[in-house]
């Protein structure tokens, strides 16, 4: 799986938990200070000088991952947020860890709370996760039908077939074709 591939599936993942309303992938401060950020945020950044490293048939991926919500005027959700960050990230991570047959995450994975004025005065989470992928299946030989995103719970099944398509699309696609339309 290469940086492209992986980022989409982690993209793919999130946007699958029940929390996660968005996912942007590069600075969170570009992004949460845009006026038009849709929270609960899921950010995935890579650090500036990121540097893959591989060994034999592994490639292993660095990145910081945020999850973002706006706290109250009051910030009486703000330990609710936090712990909704954490669990967000544990829980997307952990999805690929027990799922993923290309990739692997490295343990133990260190969370930060935070409170940050962006756009919005916002709470949330952020850790630094390493993600191995390996190499025994090409660059071209990974097809995105051949990862089943079991549902994460809370959230309706989705198959990501070619990072463009549903199923459902998918489907609706073929008959369209079959029907001649």
């Amino acid at each position: 799986m290469n940086l492209v591939q992986l980022v989409k599936y982690i993209e793919a993942i999130a946007l699958e938990h029940p929390l996660v309303k968005s996912f942007y992938e590069g600075s969170v401060y570009e992004h949460l200070n845009s006026k038009e950020v849709k929270y609960g945020a899921f950010v995935l950044t890579q650090p500036d000088f990121n540097s893959v490293v591989k060994d034999d048939n592994v490639k292993r991926y660095t990145f910081q991952a945020s999850y973002i919500d706006r706290l109250t005027e009051d910030e009486s959700n703000k330990l609710v947020i936090q712990t909704d960050g954490i669990n967000t990230i544990h829980e997307i991570f952990n999805y690929i860890k027990n799922n993923a047959q290309t990739a692997d995450i490295e343990i133990p994975i260190t969370f930060t709370t935070f409170t940050q004025k962006f756009a919005d005065k916002c709470g949330g989470a952020f850790a630094t996760v390493t993600v191995e992928t390996n190499d025994e299946i090409s660059d071209c030989d990974f097809y995105y039908e051949d990862i089943v995103i079991e549902p994460i719970p809370g959230t309706s099944h989705t198959i990501v077939l070619d990072n463009y398509y549903t199923k459902v699309e998918v489907d609706d696609i073929i008959a369209d074709i079959e029907a001649g339309v």
